[in-house]
């Protein structure tokens, strides 16, 4: 009866031990945190976009940029390496579009960046570079680029996914309601 008793635990405890073996393991799910713009609506921030012309002679080189916080719309033309201003329009803001705004950026992960091998200064050279960037108190929270040419290297600017930096650009030109003639003698 002994023998009988032993083997039957015997078993007992060997089919607990198979059973605990063969189940799956928990499953452990990971939440990444995306930087949200949200905590910036309601501070001295500003967003900008800059768009920088490929690399030509000093005398043609165009970049543009627009500016946005809770109180101002900014939209200037720089010419030259040096950036000399030639040109800016500026245009009244409020608190509730820039929430607004910065809302459709952060959905479109104006802070999502990736690493890069490369500098925004050598990767495009016959394109367009685009720079995003994030200032509260006048620090500079953010500053990510990306650029127009397909070679299949990006920037660190990473958003929701590949080529959403247009949507990002559509955003801020959509700011300035006569964007298309502010920009319209000038070649980037």
């Amino acid at each position: 009866m002994i023998i009988i008793g032993g083997s039957l635990l015997f078993v007992i405890i060997l089919i607990i031990v198979l059973a605990s073996v063969n189940k799956p393991a928990a499953v452990k799910t990971v939440v990444v945190q995306k930087p949200s713009l949200i905590k910036y609506e309601d501070s001295t921030s500003s967003v900008s976009f800059t768009t920088y012309g490929g690399l030509v002679a000093d005398s043609q080189r165009t970049t543009i940029s627009i500016t946005i916080s809770a109180a101002n719309v900014n939209s200037s033309v720089f010419n030259g390496y040096q950036e000399t201003l030639v040109n800016s329009e500026n245009f009244a803001n409020n608190q509730t579009a820039y929430n607004y705004f910065l809302n459709n950026l952060d959905s479109q992960g104006f802070l999502v960046s990736k690493k890069t091998k490369l500098s925004e200064s050598s990767a495009c050279p016959n394109g367009e570079t685009y720079q995003v960037t994030l200032t509260d108190n006048s620090k500079v929270i953010s500053s990510l680029w990306d650029d127009s040419c397909n070679t299949g290297v990006d920037g660190t600017f990473y958003g929701n996914g590949q080529q959403n930096i247009t949507a990002i650009q559509t955003l801020f030109q959509n700011q300035i309601s006569n964007y298309s003639f502010f920009v319209s003698t000038y070649t980037l």
